[in-house]
């Protein structure tokens, strides 16, 4: 017997585990696949906020970066579990990161809830290298359903990286293990859903209210019966919480603002709410894999080629969208081979190590940060000697707006290194700017229209330019088909390549 173990279970109580996924959170590195943590569900009729939770995560005073980043990638942290109440969790991803989040109940028995906990008990003070890839949160947490059930054989298959909405499919796609799932929007998801059907003088309404507090008495507040009102000030009570988090990465209960928008509230009628009416129609468990495989022909310049391309990992903007947060894009260690058959010359055509894109649509009420960011390197042609495998480092910043629906515009301000012995110092740099429009929320396709302009500063000056239309459609959920056309015009003169591509996920 052991007096500590035993107080332990009886805190936690457990009638049976749920196995939460706050989606990719761009900004930070350590969670731009997701996240996954437990959440202990108990006998006693308590609220699911107030419940336990467990969460493996890296040991780290440092703030996310680049440094931050690598270590993460090499082990360079320790990860412990952790046990907490489910609403600090809540508060942290669906808060302070706006990510929505979805609770997956799982079908555990009595006897297998509690040997896993017992197995986080004998856990709870050793310490494990962290590795972003495939020794985290995620494959920590299958080996606690692992131990809990040994004939589930969960973790073996794990050779490249352990992707945490993997991980939720692999779990959930079992007989007899998923009971039910739950959508607990982010802060952000709240707001737009109250905000989606406002006109514009009410979102102006709501901008003035979440700066002043009050309104005093203009006609829009006046002429708005007591419903109304509740909506406007929930909105702008919303608002002040998403901009704390935006600018100091925490919400301040005390700030006066707030508490007056509060004041106001409680004197109108109480709102209701359904957590489960604004799930989305696919959750990231039923989008497409996060592995690809690419295969198909194109022309260069008129000469012919056939790319065979592999990402590991994760999602771009013209792979299918539902199950993927709307504007990220995430890949590394993607690796393209090109052949060309007249010439029989295989060429290393082009590795992406690092490639993230966040475009998120302002309005009225919040105007996100567009960004960027690029590392790899690709054939890149030249006047004299032809292509050339040529180092690329690119990022920029801008904004994205909603152009009609279903189509968003974008337009950034770049700069780029490029890294090659046929420049005069080895490098150039490039200062530049990119712009384009895509669509949106369409299930069975995307399309995106991108023109990019820059200019080279060393050796010779030089303006370079590229027009690039794109363009898949979705044929079931792990297949589509790809369109490339450019016209670009970089170190050399201008040309032109088509290509057309099969893309496999799984």
């Amino acid at each position: 017997s052991c007096p500590r173990l035993a107080q332990w279970m009886a805190d936690l109580d457990p009638a049976g585990i749920t196995l939460v996924f706050p989606e990719s959170y761009i900004n930070n590195p350590a969670s731009m696949f997701g996240h996954t943590l437990l959440r202990i569900e108990q006998h006693a009729s308590r609220s699911a906020l107030l419940a336990p939770s467990i969460n493996f995560s890296a040991i780290t005073e440092e703030s996310p970066g680049l440094l931050y980043a690598v270590k993460g990638l090499f082990g360079g942290y320790s990860g412990k579990f952790s046990k907490g109440l489910y609403v600090d969790q809540v508060r942290s991803y669906g808060a302070l990161e706006n990510r929505d989040i979805y609770e997956y109940t799982l079908g555990l028995s009595d006897s297998e809830t509690r040997f896993l906990l017992l197995h986080v008990f004998e856990l709870k003070r050793a310490a494990f290298d962290y590795f972003f890839f495939d020794e985290n949160c995620s494959y920590q947490l299958l080996s606690l359903i692992e131990a809990a059930r040994p004939s589930l054989d969960l973790t073996d298959h794990i050779h490249v990286a352990s992707i945490p909405v993997d991980t939720i499919r692999q779990v959930v796609s079992l007989p007899g293990m998923l009971r039910g799932v739950e959508y607990r929007p982010s802060l952000r998801s709240n707001l737009t859903r109250k905000t989606s059907h406002l006109s514009s003088l009410q979102l102006e309404l709501v901008a003035e209210l979440a700066d002043k507090g009050r309104v005093g008495n203009d006609p829009r507040w006046l002429f708005a019966d007591k419903t109304q009102q509740a909506g406007l000030l929930d909105a702008a009570i919303d608002l002040v919480l998403y901009n704390q988090s935006a600018a100091t990465g925490k919400n301040d209960a005390s700030d006066p603002l707030l508490l007056q928008l509060l004041q106001a509230r409680s004197l109108l009628p109480a709102g209701t709410q359904s957590m489960n009416n604004n799930m989305p129609a696919v959750r990231p468990d039923q989008g497409h894999g996060t592995a690809r495989f690419s295969f198909g022909p194109g022309v260069d310049h008129s000469d012919y080629f056939f790319d065979a391309g592999f990402r590991p990992v994760l999602h771009d903007l013209m792979d299918p969208g539902p199950g993927y947060v709307d504007g990220a894009e995430v890949e590394f260690f993607s690796p393209t081979l090109r052949f060309y058959p007249d010439k029989n010359q295989l060429v290393f055509q082009q590795l992406k190590l690092l490639d993230i894109v966040s475009l998120t649509p302002g309005d009225k009420l919040i105007k996100p940060i567009s960004w960027l960011v690029y590392i790899g390197m690709d054939q890149r042609r030249y006047a004299e000697g032809g292509d050339r495998l040529t180092g690329r480092v690119k990022a920029g910043f801008g904004g994205t707006t909603q152009m009609s629906d279903g189509l968003e515009g974008y337009c950034l301000l770049t700069g780029q290194l490029f890294f090659n012995g046929h420049f005069q110092y080895g490098l150039n740099a490039a200062p530049g700017v990119v712009g384009g429009v895509r669509t949106t929320g369409h299930e069975r396709w995307n399309s995106v229209l991108q023109g990019e302009s820059g200019y080279s500063l060393l050796p010779d000056a030089a303006w370079s330019w590229s027009l690039k239309f794109m363009q898949s459609l979705h044929i079931i959920r792990n297949f589509s088909l790809r369109v490339y056309v450019a016209r670009e015009r970089e170190f050399a003169s201008p040309s032109t390549e088509i290509s057309f591509s099969l893309h496999w996920y799984f």
